[in-house]
């Protein structure tokens, strides 16, 4: 993807990298979503260290939930490539 990437100028190859990255930005709202019901459920827990597992959980979903918005926002961005070139 990354030489795509630098050499994309075609309205179909822009396209492309934005279906590329609008994939990649599902992909990491899932998995957000997934870190951030674990978190819940290791904050309700009492056993063990239920409050650290949280805070790594909610670390994690914040982190997926910032990839997320990068890939939104190169989403964005080589969609408006592929209309500039006329599509």
């Amino acid at each position: 993807m990354s030489e795509v990437v630098v050499t994309a100028s075609t309205v179909t190859e822009h396209t492309q990298i934005a279906d590329y990255y609008a994939q990649k930005a599902a992909s990491y709202e899932a998995e957000a979503s997934v870190h951030k019901r674990m978190a819940i459920s290791y904050a309700g827990s009492s056993k063990g260290q239920g409050n650290l597992m949280a805070a790594h959980c909610n670390s994690l979903q914040q982190k997926f939930v910032d990839s997320a918005k990068e890939a939104r926002n190169l989403e964005k961005a080589h969609r408006e490539l592929a209309r500039a070139s006329g599509g």
